[in-house]
């Protein structure tokens, strides 16, 4: 593992320097590509403890995206998206309601 081949004692303060950079951007580059390729952005949303809830933008409610992440879509806004109704018609695995509250109430 990268952890036993760094501390075991055999890598100079320079390699285990660079090892750790490599390391580092490796994962940089993972994440960033995770983020743009699909909506789990800390950005989007964020989830609330270990609940199985999240709380979210209105991104992260847009269809057919959201399904990848989330089997309900509570709307606390004016605003839905069209065709988020047909998405959830599609399959008994999907639900979705609107809780139409106007834009500084919430």
């Amino acid at each position: 593992s990268n952890v036993d081949t760094i501390l075991n004692g055999e890598m100079t303060d320079a390699e285990v320097d660079r090892a750790i950079d490599v390391l580092v951007e490796k994962e940089r580059q993972e994440n960033e590509a995770f983020e743009v390729n699909t909506i789990n952005s800390p950005n989007l949303f964020d989830a609330i403890g270990d609940t199985n809830i999240a709380v979210g933008t209105r991104r992260a409610g847009r269809p057919p995206e959201c399904w990848q992440h989330f089997d309900a879509i509570l709307n606390v806004t004016d605003m839905q998206y069209e065709d988020i109704y047909n998405d959830c018609a599609e399959t008994s695995e999907r639900f979705y309601l609107q809780v139409p509250v106007k834009e500084g109430k919430r």
